[in-house]
């Protein structure tokens, strides 16, 4: 079969999403299926890859005030010159090798609304939606043009529901959010994120330090970095440990952290994909940071569960839904933001898991909707 992916990013540096698809691409071409990919070229050089074709990064526009409320009526706020570009080099791509599957990948809203066009004017062609980040979780909807584009998104998916062959949501968003965003049909499927290995990734430990790894982005308001509180008063008694932040975002948090334990923090920056694989491998465990939002589990917690390595969780919110995840893993650490902590407990669990791997069959079977192949048996109508 002849597959096409709808991206954002890929490489270097490619979006928690794009990790997911390339796993499932992976796994596809494992079993002789020919994959290829559309993205956004948003690097100064370009990574040759036969299996990817890029497009020109189309801003839009910013929308004024009545082009805002029109969009409650009328249509909503999208780059119609990324979505041509798109499209275009789709239709190319088709006529050199017909495609069998169109995978297009939310976010960005453009890749869901080019899948919906091709899927009108090219009906052999399946067309399938992944849905793993939140539509509209990220506006207020107290907020007046947050409650227009709110509107404008429900009805927006309800046909986009209606236009695929395939919705693929995650299986963490309730049966009240589904309805209330329209995600409702026979043809809606509830998946885990597909980011989680379908083999342990065989790794090598640090045996001088305690390497504690986070690789992603903090943000101002649904993924900070407060949990430094707690580890300034982890590394006060144990020097071993390294923090080791391979991330974007709250620099000046992080570098001011670093320079009160330098021996202990270490900054990378923002890097590519394959230095970030070797500091996974590298790591004696793991720190994941949940998200302020019910709507929003971090992808890469899938990949950190990919090592079978202990995991230290730090948890925002009562309704998390990280934390049913979390519970099914053997070796994870919970912090709650705003409770007290004890230090002792917390340095304990380090010391005494710090070369610890679990049995991946156990994580296989506790988290089989996570693997690429649970999404490809779906895609394919085998289960």
């Amino acid at each position: 079969m002849n597959f096409v992916f709808i991206l954002e990013k890929y490489l270097p540096i490619p979006s928690s999403n794009t990790v997911c698809m390339l796993n499932i691409m992976n796994e596809l071409k494992k079993n002789n299926h020919n994959v290829r990919f559309v993205a956004i070229n948003e690097c100064e050089s370009v990574q040759n890859d036969e299996n990817c074709k890029y497009v020109s990064n189309k801003k839009m526009k910013k929308f004024t005030f009545f082009e805002k409320i029109k969009a409650f009526f009328k249509f909503s706020s999208y780059s119609k010159e990324l979505v041509s570009d798109y499209y275009n080099t789709v239709m190319e791509m088709h006529s050199a090798t017909p495609i069998d599957y169109l995978v297009c990948v939310h976010n960005i809203y453009e890749s869901v609304k080019v899948g919906q066009l091709i899927k009108k004017h090219n009906k052999t062609i399946k067309c399938l939606v992944y849905y793993l980040d939140a539509p509209g979780e990220m506006i207020s909807k107290s907020d007046f043009i947050g409650k227009v584009v709110v509107r404008t998104l429900k009805t927006e998916i309800k046909k986009f529901v209606k236009s695929f062959d395939l919705v693929f949501i995650p299986e963490y968003w309730n049966k009240s959010y589904c309805k209330q965003m329209k995600f409702i049909g026979k043809n809606v499927k509830a998946i885990g994120l597909p980011n989680l290995s379908e083999n342990i990734i065989h790794s090598k430990l640090s045996r001088n330090k305690i390497k504690i790894v986070y690789t992603g982005q903090f943000y101002d308001t649904i993924r900070g970095v407060e949990f430094i509180k707690v580890f300034s008063k982890l590394l006060d008694i144990n020097t071993d440990i390294e923090l080791h932040f391979y991330s974007k975002g709250q620099e000046d948090k992080l570098q001011a952290f670093a320079k009160s334990y330098p021996n202990n923090v270490i900054l990378h920056g923002y890097v590519g994909r394959n230095e970030i694989q070797i500091a996974l491998k590298e790591a004696n465990m793991f720190l994941n940071v949940s998200n302020r939002l019910a709507t929003f589990v971090p992808g890469k917690l899938f990949e950190y569960l990919s090592y079978a390595k202990p995991i230290i969780n730090y948890q925002y919110i009562d309704n998390d839904p990280t934390i049913a995840y979390i519970k099914k893993y053997d070796l994870c650490y919970n912090i709650i933001d705003g409770q007290a902590v004890d230090i002792d407990n917390l340095n304990n669990f380090i010391e005494e898991n710090k070369f610890a791997i679990i049995d991946y069959e156990n994580v296989r079977s506790s988290f089989a909707s996570c693997l690429p192949t649970y999404s490809i048996n779906l895609i394919l109508g085998e289960i």
